[in-house]
């Protein structure tokens, strides 16, 4: 092969690399635009530091920016945070350290955003920095997103907290996970006295066979609504509704309920002496109707005791006619008073 040919294809070689090397930054380049970030690299020796044209448009910085070359985006971190940061890298220097970690920066334009840095550091032989390559990405609204998202969290749990209806949710075990303050003021026990404990500690003894059985249920069914007395710190037995349902942690990926508890005890006994109270009612009356028929019998008694004695008597026959229309008036009176007895009926 002579020289010619060789040169040419040596020429071929390397318009193909340039080639792939340009192909390769370009899609370097995309892929920092798609993923909101930037490469850096400090160089230790030279204490120089180059930054990507990507993470120039990401702190809205002119490339021209003599100031990057010496002191990187340090300028631009948000002042509250600058300390931290320079500490935290340095930190990582020196103990030979991973290093990732989120702040704010505060743009020429006075708009703040949230970048993560992170970064990895090559040394000498002798333990000296060489250079430091790290990555900067914008995460704003990952990071918005989250605090919109723990702040919703933070208000829900506030309010289920603070909600007037007692509250409670078990993981998938029947322990406490949760606890708002109507359900702790419900059973007398505090949050921190209830939380990891088993709910079967506030239930009858005789009764934790039927709590194994409803929570079952609750996990396979995925709901349940029953009607459980459950027994207070100082003693006091209550009788509640437990309504639950059963659903998957997306965190934990366990079960856990979230149940709603409604004191019923001041019902209950309403119920019970309402209950008492018609069966007195019912005794009563049955004893004076009893009272009654005998005096019923009594009269109609008296009545035909006293017709034959009256026969012959002056006037006798209308005597008789009346002590007749009140045998009928009696005899009528008891019937009605049979009806009404019949009529009785106690739930």
């Amino acid at each position: 092969m002579n020289q010619d040919n060789t040169s040419e294809v040596l020429g071929e070689k390397l318009k193909r690399l340039e080639e792939a090397w340009f192909d390769a930054e370009r899609k370097l380049q995309e892929l920092q635009r798609f993923t909101y970030s930037g490469l850096w690299e400090h160089d230790w020796v030279a204490n120089k530091v180059w930054m990507s044209a990507e993470l120039y448009r990401l702190y809205k910085i002119e490339e021209s920016n003599d100031l990057i070359k010496d002191q990187g985006v340090l300028p631009f971190i948000h002042p509250d945070d600058r300390e931290m940061v320079r500490h935290r890298y340095l930190d990582a220097i020196r103990e030979k350290k991973p290093y990732r970690l989120t702040h704010r920066a505060v743009l020429p334009d006075g708009e703040i955003k949230y970048m993560e840095q992170i970064c990895e550091t090559e040394y000498d032989d002798n333990g000296k920095p060489l250079f430091t390559v790290g990555i900067t990405q914008d995460i704003t609204d990952k990071h918005t997103l989250f605090l919109n998202l723990y702040d919703s969290e933070f208000k829900f749990r506030d309010l289920l907290l603070k909600a007037p209806i007692p509250y409670q949710s078990l993981n998938e075990k029947g322990s406490f996970l949760f606890v708002n303050e109507a359900l702790s003021e419900l059973l007398g026990y505090s949050y921190k006295q209830l939380i990891g404990e088993p709910f079967t500690m506030v239930w009858l003894e005789e009764e934790i066979a039927q709590f194994t059985s409803k929570f079952e249920v609750l996990l396979s069914n995925g709901s349940i609504v029953c009607e459980v007395p459950l027994k207070r710190a100082d003693g006091l037995v209550k009788q509640v509704v437990l309504a639950g349902r059963a659903v998957q942690n997306i965190e934990t990926n366990q079960l856990q309920t979230h149940c709603m508890l409604f004191d019923i005890t001041d019902r209950k006994k309403v119920e019970q002496e309402l209950l008492l109270t018609r069966k007195l009612l019912q005794e009563i009356n049955s004893e004076e109707s009893r009272t009654i028929h005998k005096q019923l019998e009594q009269l109609l008694n008296d009545i035909n005791d006293f017709i034959p004695a009256i026969s012959g008597l002056e006037n006798s026959e209308t005597w008789v006619e009346l002590f007749n229309q009140c045998k009928l008036d009696l005899i009528s009176a008891s019937k009605v008073m049979n009806e009404n007895d019949s009529s009785v009926n106690v739930d």
